[in-house]
């Protein structure tokens, strides 16, 4: 659930009914990574016939559609930056992790719950084409650049 649906329909009730203090916790991708496995989520022989379906589309093409005014049903897949701020566009989780170090996460879920936490892959994509041009790669930066920038503030 992104930070903005949880504030206006769940937090109310959390803290009230759970957990005072809830810690809230998102895990982000690098955004290359990311939009690359929406394409080949996207692409995926289940999806075949669906209006969000990219078989057929080279990489390329979906990132260039996801960053024009107008993307393509397959293309539309909001952004990681938006999904962890608020309305006020501030950082709305209180523990923000790196997909390509889940051991971090691994290691606070177990302190905090003091039970040994096993963090595995599921709901892996089929490795098909990613080439993408260093034009695309670089107009993706430039329209992603929140998100860049937020990736890289995790060090």
């Amino acid at each position: 659930m992104n930070v903005r649906i949880y504030e206006a329909s769940l937090a109310n009730f959390v803290t009230r009914r759970v957990a005072k203090s809830p810690v809230r916790i998102a895990v982000m991708r690098d955004p290359f990574d990311w939009i690359l496995s929406w394409y080949r989520y996207r692409a995926r022989p289940e999806n075949d016939g669906a209006e969000n379906s990219s078989k057929g589309v080279s990489a390329d093409e979906f990132i260039r559609s996801y960053i024009s005014d107008d993307p393509a049903p397959w293309a539309q897949v909001g952004s990681q930056y938006t999904f962890v701020t608020n309305k006020h566009d501030e950082l709305g989780v209180d523990r923000l992790y790196r997909f390509d170090d889940l051991p971090r996460l691994a290691g606070f879920l177990n302190k905090r719950l003091g039970q040994n936490v096993s963090l595995g892959r599921l709901n892996i994509s089929p490795q098909i084409g990613d080439d993408v041009s260093e034009e695309t790669k670089r107009a993706y930066r430039d329209f992603a650049s929140k998100d860049f920038d937020l990736f890289e503030s995790l060090g």
